[in-house]
């Protein structure tokens, strides 16, 4: 088939290469290219590393290859959930790559797609994580696991695919660590943090629990079709650290929300603290304000007796009593005393 120079341009590829018995015989520069060069080599088998392909390229590599329409429709479109399609002729399997951002406490999960067939095997990245160029590498330098064909591709970009998921693991349970250390040193404000981180670690852990399942389907399925011996037991070293990763996700999960526990309790046992403090002040300042008005009643009565003899009247009672003026002296003494007497009872002073 004949190629524009704009489809050649569009079918331009990362890494390719062909591969007979898990060794590189060809290195290829496009699709159009690889897909000749197979047909000279019909015992090989093509490895294409693909990065953020266009749908042109993908279109492309549905008609030169014969990959089945839904297979082609899924790769197209991304966005896909993990998984493994079985087609006639061609098979999809989609992985979520996960990478921690330390600085926004956030889990970027990526995805990658493994488009493969009898002989070839495309490993399409929609994410900037991993590379894939360690994966090929590895597979290299063991050839007898290459050789078994398409299928190591597929082991390949899982295994690189959970590697990352350890120090995905480490450095959640390192900011975990650091969430404890701060809440207890007396930051309470970690509510928002704490749940945004939980939902990091939910979606992570929805990203292995996925990658588990498929690991699960493909042991299924290559313990039936007898596939290369080595290559199910890596396979098996995948299942137990994804078991691992799940279980560390489960675990800070729970941590999570028991720190989310603690530091609602924390809070509210401040607030306690505070309002007792307010209540105490509040106190403090009625008992004041008692001792005021306790005051300013003991006068009153005094004040109320000086004002009425202060009346500038011509029948004034007592003007002309001799005791008049101790009279007036000792009603004002008793009263204040018995208003004295009175605050004591309740109190205030």
């Amino acid at each position: 088939m004949t190629q524009t120079p704009a489809e050649h341009a569009e079918a331009k590829i990362f890494t390719a290469a062909l591969y007979e018995n898990g060794r590189r015989v060809a290195t290829t520069d496009s699709v159009a290219e690889t897909h000749a060069e197979l047909v000279k080599r019909p015992n090989a088998m093509a490895w294409v590393g693909m990065y953020r392909p266009t749908v042109a390229t993908l279109k492309l590599i549905g008609e030169l290859f014969d990959v089945h329409p839904l297979a082609l429709e899924d790769a197209i479109k991304g966005r896909q959930r993990p998984k493994v399609d079985r087609y006639p002729g061609s098979m999809l399997t989609v992985v979520h790559p996960a990478r921690f951002r330390e600085k926004r406490d956030k889990v970027d999960i990526g995805e990658i797609h493994v488009l493969s067939g009898p002989n070839f095997a495309f490993t399409i990245r929609h994410c900037d994580i991993p590379a894939l160029d360690g994966v090929r590498e590895r597979m290299e330098d063991e050839p007898d696991l290459l050789s078994a064909g398409p299928i190591a591709v597929v082991y390949g970009a899982l295994d690189a695919v959970v590697d990352l998921y350890v120090p995905v693991v480490e450095e959640l349970q390192d900011t975990i660590d650091d969430m404890e250390t701060e809440l207890f040193g007396g930051n309470f404000d970690l509510s928002r943090r704490i749940y945004d981180l939980s939902q990091q670690v939910a979606g992570f852990g929805r990203a292995v629990r996925s990658t588990e399942r498929i690991v699960d389907d493909l042991t299924t399925d290559w313990a039936k079709d007898h596939v290369h011996q080595d290559l199910r037991a890596y396979l098996h070293d995948v299942e137990d650290h994804l078991a691992r990763a799940r279980e560390r996700a489960d675990g800070m999960h729970e941590s999570l929300r028991g720190i989310l526990s603690v530091q609602a309790s924390l809070v509210a046992q401040q607030q306690s603290e505070e309002m007792r403090a307010l209540s105490l002040s509040e106190a403090a300042e009625n008992r004041q304000m008692k001792r005021i008005s306790a005051v300013a009643g003991i006068l009153f009565a005094p004040t109320i007796i000086t004002g009425i003899y202060g009346m500038n009247f011509a029948n004034m009672p007592e003007l002309e009593w001799p005791f008049g003026y101790l009279f007036a002296l000792s009603l004002m003494a008793a009263l204040a005393l018995l208003f004295f007497i009175l605050f004591k009872r309740k109190n205030w002073l």
